[in-house]
């Protein structure tokens, strides 16, 4: 096979690295690199949603957990409300009672002191004719009516008093675990809402991440039927460059232009003949 000219290798390596395929694939090649890009944008995008949801789904826990303790706490702050009120109760009748025999103009009847409470209840003895001295009355015992040890009267007032407080306290406080109970509710109903949206968020973020991995693959094969295309161009070129190489010898295209050139000057003379001659 004789050799090409170096004309013709120059032509054949323009044609092999033709602009428009190569700026084609160029363009497809950036435009994958570009999705590849936004598949990895969104991945961080999927992976940060998932993060923040597992960070909600924990803080959903510790609010339930919460809730769980305040209604335990609640519960006991009601049973031991329980004896208090069924301690003031008492205590209020026993006033009551206390205001009407003061309030009476009769004799005060007596009273024992009883084991189970530090207060007094009325007995069935005998009736005292001692009137009722400022708050303050001496005890007789039922059997003999002797004098014993003088009961001040203003103390079961004040134990009357700090029972009232106490179960003021306590209700207060049960009020207080009861509202911040509902506030934990409504908290926890904020936070299953804000986890039901990033849940949706989530499942955005993978339909869109989908939807650039079907695209990329799109991508991907159009640039593999172009590199096909570019490989059949460049073996029919190289084919048809092989078959231009047997079919004319190196001497005879040398012998053509030559002969080309002949012509190209006797037509120059003849020209330049005629104008002589005019």
């Amino acid at each position: 096979m004789a050799e090409e000219p170096e004309g013709g290798a120059a032509r054949k390596r323009r044609k092999q690295d033709d602009p428009k395929e190569k700026d084609k694939n160029e363009h497809l090649k950036a435009t994958l690199v570009e999705e590849e890009d936004k598949i990895g944008h969104l991945k961080t995008m999927l992976t940060e949603e998932k993060d923040k949801c597992e960070r909600l789904k924990t803080v959903l826990a510790d609010e339930k957990d919460e809730n769980e303790r305040l209604k335990i706490n609640l519960a006991v702050e009601e049973d031991e409300d329980e004896p208090l009120k069924g301690m003031l109760v008492g205590e209020k009748d026993k006033n009551e009672c206390l205001k009407t025999m003061r309030s009476s103009s009769g004799p005060c009847p007596s009273f024992t002191l009883t084991d189970a409470m530090p207060l007094l209840t009325p007995t069935s003895g005998p009736a005292v004719d001692t009137p009722w001295p400022e708050m303050t009355t001496a005890i007789r015992d039922s059997a003999g009516g002797a004098p014993t040890t003088p009961f001040d009267w203003s103390k079961l007032t004040e134990m009357a008093q700090q029972a009232v407080e106490v179960i003021q306290t306590q209700t207060s406080e049960v009020e207080h675990l009861r509202a911040t109970l509902v506030e934990e509710a409504n908290k926890i109903g904020d936070l299953k809402t804000m986890l039901a949206e990033e849940k949706d968020k989530n499942e955005h973020h993978k339909t869109m991440l989908e939807e650039e991995k079907d695209k990329n693959e799109r991508l991907n094969t159009m640039l593999v039927e172009e590199k096909e295309k570019n490989e059949r161009l460049q073996l029919s070129l190289h084919q048809a460059n092989t078959k231009l190489g047997q079919s004319m010898p190196y001497a005879d295209v040398l012998g053509i232009l030559d002969k080309s050139i002949d012509k190209a000057f006797q037509k120059r003379d003849m020209k330049k003949s005629s104008w002589k001659k005019l």
